[in-house]
């Protein structure tokens, strides 16, 4: 549009509304520069009538803080400049110099295992590993999982070679890392290898020989128990005739004896009439025979164990039952032998172990790591007196050598090596094995007596009830076929036995109301017996005491009334 003319002014435009000028009251300026306080402000429109503004238009007053104390605290540091930076870094470079760093000779994934296990199962500081061993200290070999634990810190023949040559170059073993000290501690200990293995076999032995006791244990309860079970025996005969009765005129009629391998097939026979087996037909029998239905059976059980009028099966027959018969008799006699092979490498480390190994051994200041030994290289006595890791000496002469070597060196550590400080550390190996060993060796006997013992008395029952070896090849076998009869056959029994109880209880009811009915009957008759009797009482009195006229009346007025 064209300007408007000369001396007009533009149409106005309307005003927004006047907020009124809102100032916060002021607070104190800091002298420094402060840590802010990153927050969102209220908008000026949306003040009015809040908590913020005053009805009069007045913003909040300012509490009375300690402005100074703020400043103090939340003041910005300064920032450092070049040559502040440079003097401080070069006043920290002597605290960093101060702590030396770690060597580590193998490789870092043997090193964080190492140091898993020593967090985790062993807690023995590296400097204290070497006593606790030759101590027996429960934290080191006081466990299966801690002596695993220190099998897996040997050194192996590349880390032993590593580690010699780092001290023997005259380096401080204090520098070397902590795995590496220790299976630099390991190696130093005289046939670590050995020793461990002994105390392996030491916590495995055991139970090796226990679960192999409870085997042989539970085969010859259970054979004794089936020879002398009088409601086994009473079952078979039932078994027998039955089966006889069953199949008379064929081919299996007239046995004389049946395979105790047959006694599951009970069960699958059935009935024509009813879902009933056989089995249960059985049970009823011979629970009728042993138990009759007038015997109330409390004395099944005396004192927990079967009396005379046990019925049931599996009272009889518990020890047929154990589930250590689920285990073979020849996986037992494979943890014999092997408890047995691990008794035989602890006589023969101890053998080694004696002549060369003294219950005194001086300790130096810092233990040189032995010359790393295995099956091909003889074995190496180390300056400090210690036998190397390793294979045992395999000839009397290698270990008559390696004691002169001990008993000329031992204390004579020096230079580079170390100075020894004539501290004796006690090695309690040859007395502790010695003593387990015996105990093991005692446990091992009685094992062998029990294997012994089961085995004739297996072979004993199989003969007495007609079977073989070839029969029956597997003793598993035979034990799962009587636990799995002898558990249905009882659970039938106990069915019968449930009901029976249930009638009895139900005929004690019905007997009990039968006699409170006739006692209450007899009550009543006495009851009204006693009134009779009272009446008739009364009379004979008012006849006593009345004259003879009245006694002429009342005859007279009983003879009128009966005329009438």
């Amino acid at each position: 549009p064209p300007p408007p003319p000369f001396g007009a002014s533009p149409a106005a435009k309307p005003f927004a509304p006047v907020v009124p000028a809102l100032k916060p009251k002021p607070v104190p300026a800091p002298t420094k520069k402060l840590k802010p306080i990153f927050w969102d402000a209220i908008p000026l429109p949306k003040l009015k009538g809040t908590f913020w503004v005053a009805e009069n238009g007045d913003c909040v007053d300012v509490p009375p803080l300690d402005f100074a104390s703020l400043e103090q605290l939340f003041a910005q540091a300064a920032p450092k400049t070049a040559a502040a930076a440079k003097a401080s870094a070069s006043a920290g470079a002597p605290a960093a110099a101060a702590k030396p760093k770690q060597v580590s000779l193998i490789d870092g994934k043997r090193g964080h295992n190492v140091s898993i296990l020593m967090g985790g199962k062993i807690k023995i500081p590296p400097a204290e590993l070497r006593a606790a061993v030759l101590s027996l200290d429960p934290r080191a070999v006081g466990n299966e999982e801690s002596v695993a634990a220190l099998m897996q810190c040997i050194p192996s023949a590349d880390e032993a070679a590593a580690l010699e040559a780092y001290v023997r170059s005259g380096k401080p073993a204090s520098d070397l890392a902590d795995p590496d000290r220790v299976l630099l501690e390991m190696q130093s200990i005289p046939y670590v290898e050995a020793r461990l293995r002994c105390y392996a076999h030491k916590f495995a032995a055991p139970h090796k020989l226990n679960s192999a006791s409870q085997v042989f244990e539970a085969v010859c309860k259970a054979t004794e128990s089936i020879r002398k079970s009088r409601v086994f025996k009473t079952v078979l005969r039932t078994v027998l005739a039955a089966g006889n009765y069953l199949n008379h005129g064929t081919r299996n009629g007239n046995a004389i004896g049946f395979r105790l391998r047959n006694l599951p097939k009970l069960a699958d026979t059935r009935s024509t009439t009813s879902n009933t087996s056989l089995l249960q037909v059985l049970a009823v029998e011979v629970t009728r025979m042993l138990q009759p239905e007038d015997m109330d059976g409390e004395e099944e059980k005396k004192d927990g164990n079967p009396g005379p009028g046990c019925v049931v099966l599996a009272d009889e027959l518990a020890a047929v039952l154990d589930p250590m018969l689920k285990v073979p008799s020849e996986e037992a006699s494979k943890m014999l032998a092997s408890a047995e092979a691990a008794l035989v490498e602890m006589q023969e480390a101890l053998a080694a172990l004696l002549p060369n190994t003294p219950t005194k051994i001086i300790s130096s200041s810092y233990k040189p790591p032995q010359t790393p030994t295995h099956a091909a290289s003889p074995t190496k006595a180390t300056p400090n007196g210690d036998v190397s890791s390793g294979s045992l000496p395999s000839t009397p002469a290698q270990q008559q050598q390696q004691q002169q070597q001990q008993n000329s060196s031992r204390g004579s550590s020096g230079g580079q090596e170390g100075s020894c400080s004539g501290e004796e550390e006690e090695d309690r190996f040859q007395v502790a094995m010695r003593r387990d060993l015996a105990e093991l060796e005692d446990m091992r006997n009685e094992v062998k007596a029990q294997q012994a013992a089961a085995k004739a008395a297996y072979e004993e029952v199989l003969a007495y009830f007609g079977e073989t070896t070839n029969s029956t090849p597997s003793d598993t076998e035979f034990w799962s076929v009587l636990s799995s009869f002898v558990e249905r056959f009882s659970a039938a029994q106990r069915s019968l036995l449930e009901e029976r109880k249930l009638k009895n209880e139900r005929e004690a009811r019905r007997k009990q109301r039968e006699h409170a009915g006739m006692m209450a009957l007899q009550a009543q008759a006495s009851r009204k017996a006693q009134a009779e009797g009272g009446r008739q009482e009364a009379m004979d009195r008012l006849l006593d005491g009345a004259s003879p006229s009245t006694l002429h009346m009342a005859a007279a007025a009983g003879f009128s009334a009966s005329s009438q």
